[in-house]
């Protein structure tokens, strides 16, 4: 914990530990380490009731950024929800969260369920077992540069896993030049950022999850989570509420591809002289 937390837990008169749920999230530079950030939230805890808060801080690491929807640990003081202190060191990295949801979304569909019988948890955006899940599960481990059969899941001890199924087809993961050439054009709104651990493939690139709420002609808004490989010059037109031209594969509906083209670069960016 930082000399500043440490300072802001000592002046809090209550301190109890709670959660809070991100709602908005600002978008770091992925270039850096760590970033100041301001984050919209509802604060829940022990003898208080939920309440909603904006929430200013310094140095958060890059590495552990929060998305909307997921639920932090904070240190809170009872007799004011405002006063918080976020413990960064309790949150996954960004690619220990990816490998979790690819391995609990592997056992959900294979039918398994936790040590303490619950039903395994699904990724974010997808509805159970199916066509568009069995790609969510292929996309995502394509982009972990694992293999179906190199995913494990953990049932604890002494229990037995379930036998597995006979292998089904691997579905195919389209390539995001394929979806742009063919896909159905649409629109998504930024929701928020989530960092990667992973090299960008290209120079002058950035690899960056973003979580987007996809419009698409002829079906209801829908909310995808993937990785995107970014060209670096216009990251600072990924803010929360950006709304992005996109294309989707119809077919594969969590296979959405950014038509990175049809994005204007940052002012900054369009301004800086091109080398001679």
């Amino acid at each position: 914990m930082g000399l500043f937390a440490k300072l802001s837990e000592k002046r809090m008169k209550d301190p109890v530990e709670g959660t809070i749920r991100v709602v908005g999230m600002s978008a770091p530079d992925p270039t850096a380490t760590s970033n100041n950030y301001r984050m919209e939230g509802v604060v829940t805890g022990p003898g208080i009731e939920p309440v909603a808060v904006v929430h200013k801080g310094l140095s958060a690491p890059v590495n552990r950024w929060p998305y909307p929807g997921q639920d932090l640990p904070i240190v809170v003081d009872r007799s004011d929800p405002t006063h918080l202190v976020i413990q960064w060191k309790k949150l996954e990295t960004g690619h220990n969260q990816a490998v979790s949801q690819a391995e609990a979304l592997a056992a959900a569909m294979r039918g398994e369920t936790t040590p303490d019988g619950a039903p395994s948890t699904e990724l974010p955006g997808t509805t159970g077992a199916g066509p568009a899940a069995d790609a969510a599960v292929a996309q995502v481990l394509q982009q972990l540069g694992l293999k179906a059969d190199e995913v494990t899941v953990t049932v604890g001890d002494g229990v037995t896993p379930p036998p597995m199924p006979a292998a089904a087809p691997e579905p195919q993961v389209r390539s995001a030049a394929d979806i742009l050439a063919s896909g159905t054009p649409g629109s998504a709104t930024l929701l928020g950022t989530f960092p990667s651990d992973q090299p960008a493939p290209k120079p002058d690139h950035t690899l960056i999850g973003l979580m987007l709420n996809v419009m698409i002609d002829g079906r209801p808004p829908y909310q995808v989570q993937n990785l995107y490989n970014a060209p670096t010059v216009k990251l600072a037109k990924l803010t929360p509420g950006a709304l992005l031209p996109v294309k989707a594969d119809p077919s594969q509906p969590q296979a959405v591809a950014v038509d990175w083209d049809a994005v204007a670069p940052s002012s900054a960016a369009a301004r800086r002289p091109s080398p001679r």
